[in-house]
Parts: structure tokens; C-alpha cells; sequence
């Protein structure tokens, strides 16, 4: 959910909802990110209960159901989360839509995904969000994460920037690297942002 154009300072749900209403969104393409598609076939995953965070419009969540998982999706837009139900319907599936944050609870998913979400997060808040992502899921779960790059020239737009040492150092100690992958944000732009996507396999322990 995160605008892969701008810079992205801490905003509140007003902010993103606010995006959703007016219909400034350029990081929803209304089709499944390529960078998810290609990491969940890279995966190996057919089937699960999936947990969504920041799942905008529903686009990616959508896919994901008609593919046989159980999906979850939550974003802090109301509107957001209004287009995502809309969406599902009109795809003649089942998917859960929320407004609000990952839920309460422990080993209820097999696949988390966020895109732009985890390197929105403060360097002291970052230990705690992987650690929320793994209480989520269980042992074993994949966490898929794509999020903003710090290769590459200096720039003034776009993702928050974070590097692989960063990533890797934040995630190892819950969750063994399958694959860092350099790539490029999904996006409608003429330059996309630069990107890691991550997948992740939760420790046993």
C-alpha cells in the first residue's frame, strides 16, 4: 500500500483512506503484483490460509483466492478495504477483508505477504514487526515481503530505502532467507522504484 512515486513519511489512516477516495493510488495497478506471482510460484505454495497486510484494492488477495488459498486481507483505508469486498465479489469469491492491522493471535497463517509495508517501519519497530509476522504464521510458514531498495543513485522520491544487511540482519534470527531478489516495484510509472522481494521460511524455534 505503500506510493511507490513518493517519499513515504509515516501516515496516518485518514491519509492512506484519503488516497483510496480521491483515487491517488498509482501503486495499484488492478492486476496481481509480478513480484508476488513470481515468489508463490517460486514457493512451491498451492493451497493455505493466507494474511494479507496492506492489501489495498484486494488485487493481489483476489488472485490469491482464486487460486485456492484462504485469504485475509487488512489495510488501515476504509476505502481500501471497501474496494477489495467489491472486488472479490465481483470475482465470485470468498475472501476475509478488515480495516485495521494484523490480528490478534498466533500460527493461524502458512503465507504472509506485505507489499511496502515493512520498510515503512522505524529501524526500533522493525524487530517487533518481524516478530508479529512470525507469531502469525506457523512453523515453517513463508513470509513474502517486497520492500524498497536502497540501490542505486540517490533519489528523492519514491519507497522508504532499506538495504540487504539490513533486511537480512532484521529477519535471520525468526526466519531463514530463501531469497533476496533485486527487481523493481509493480507500479504505474515510467520509472518504477527499485525493490527487494523477500521470501522468508519461519523457524521451527
Amino acid at each position: 500500500m505503500t506510493d511507490p512515486h513518493r517519499p513515504a513519511p509515516s501516515r496516518s489512516p485518514d491519509d492512506w483512506n484519503t488516497c483510496y477516495v480521491e483515487r491517488n493510488t498509482p501503486w495499484d495497478t488492478g492486476r496481481p503484483d509480478a513480484n508476488l506471482v513470481a515468489a508463490i510460484g517460486r514457493s512451491g505454495l498451492v493451497e493455505g490460509r493466507v494474511l494479507d497486510i496492506g492489501c489495498g484494492s484486494g488485487c493481489e488477495a483476489v488472485w490469491m483466492a482464486t487460486r485456492g488459498f484462504k485469504v485475509t486481507g487488512v489495510d488501515l483505508a476504509e476505502a481500501a478495504i471497501a474496494g477489495a469486498r467489491r472486488r472479490a465479489v465481483a470475482a465470485g469469491i470468498e475472501a476475509t477483508f478488515q480495516v485495521g492491522r494484523a490480528p490478534d493471535g498466533e500460527h493461524q497463517f502458512e503465507l504472509i505477504y506485505d507489499c511496502g509495508c515493512f520498510h515503512t517501519v522505524n529501524e526500533i519497530g522493525r524487530a517487533a514487526f518481524v516478530e508479529s509476522v512470525a507469531r502469525l504464521l506457523v512453523p515453517g510458514g513463508c513470509w513474502i515481503s517486497i520492500a524498497g531498495s536502497s540501490d542505486g543513485p540517490d533519489r528523492d522520491h519514491g519507497p522508504p530505502r532499506m538495504s540487504a544487511t539490513e533486511i537480512v540482519t532484521t529477519v535471520e534470527p525468526r526466519f531463514e532467507i530463501q531469497s533476496l531478489d533485486a527487481a523493481e516495484y509493480d507500479a504505474v510509472v515510467p520509472t518504477p522504484a527499485r525493490a527487494w522481494v523477500g521470501t522468508f521460511r519461519r523457524r521451527a524455534s
